[in-house]
């Protein structure tokens, strides 16, 4: 199974562009009794902080376990070069050269920039595409 769901997420990368040195770590959450308290201290933090943060959400990932499923998290060791270029054309071609006025919406709230007309004008002019940029900076949420 966890090879099943390292291949899926491996092809969303390279469809995503990210490349293969884009060094990741896998850890992967099979098992319900993972998610009790007692075993809490050995998940991997991005669950412990979901589960402090949302401690109603411990039953839906119990559940989701359940149906048959697994919970994978992603860790990168480095900021893949795709997301990097991603943030910085959309930080140049639509909001002024600040990320200050958008990513942190983005990361927190899902919140995507708006982009006008003279936006994608520039952002063409640059052969930047915009909405794919966005979809990659999308892969931070």
């Amino acid at each position: 199974m966890l090879k099943l769901i390292k291949s899926r997420i491996d092809n969303l990368l390279k469809k995503e562009g990210i490349r293969e040195d884009d060094n990741y770590a896998l850890k992967v959450i099979s098992i319900a009794e993972e998610l009790t308290p007692k075993n809490e201290k050995y998940l991997p933090d991005e669950i412990k902080y979901i589960l402090k943060e949302t401690p109603h959400n411990r039953e839906k990932l119990i559940q989701v376990i359940e149906e048959g499923k697994a919970i994978g998290v992603r860790v990168f060791e480095k900021t893949p070069d795709a997301l990097l270029k991603a943030v910085s054309d959309i930080s140049i071609h639509s909001q002024h050269f600040c990320i200050t006025t958008w990513l942190p919406q983005l990361l927190k709230d899902g919140k995507k920039p708006i982009f006008t007309e003279n936006d994608y004008k520039h952002a063409k002019a640059n052969k930047v595409d915009l909405d794919k940029d966005l979809n990659r900076s999308c892969l931070l949420t």
